[in-house]
């Protein structure tokens, strides 16, 4: 994938779609059982498949939001910090770092672990942006392409 445009992507549905299938390895399934828990639970999606990195197809918008579908990654804190964690968890980046100054730009730093001592700890990622979410989701995306140029 291109860095320009990763860098350049926008917080919504393309940008999710790519995290979910370049970093979390996740894809649409059509077997999930939407069920209503009336007032008190809610409305739920009930997983009906044996896979374990499948989203709902479809959703539903309802008064508790939106349920099911796509994960939004790039606008739910709690989703991109998934992606943050599945980052970590490649062990492939000695240091994830997240920074923020006075005027609210985010800067996300991913430093690739060098084993032979010759590297100045100098980030291979760099990422700045408004939204922390959007961040955290680029940075991720051009982690994984220096990831999968190395295999």
């Amino acid at each position: 994938m291109d860095q320009d445009y990763i860098k350049k992507l926008e917080a919504g549905e393309e940008l999710d779609k790519l995290v979910a299938s370049e970093v979390m390895n996740m894809f649409p399934c059509d077997k999930w059982e939407y069920m209503s828990l009336g007032t008190a639970g809610g409305p739920v999606f009930i997983k009906k498949c044996k896979h374990t990195n499948c989203y709902p197809k479809q959703y539903i918008e309802s008064i508790h939001g939106r349920i099911g579908g796509l994960p939004q990654f790039s606008s739910r804190p709690i989703y991109a910090l998934t992606v943050w964690q599945k980052i970590r968890d490649t062990n492939e980046f000695c240091c994830l770092n997240i920074n923020s100054d006075y005027s609210y730009i985010y800067r996300i730093e991913l430093i690739k672990e060098d084993l032979t001592g010759k590297s100045k700890h100098e980030p291979c990622v760099i990422v700045e942006d408004e939204d922390f979410c959007v961040a955290i989701c680029k940075a991720a995306l051009l982690g994984m392409n220096i990831i999968n140029q190395n295999k």
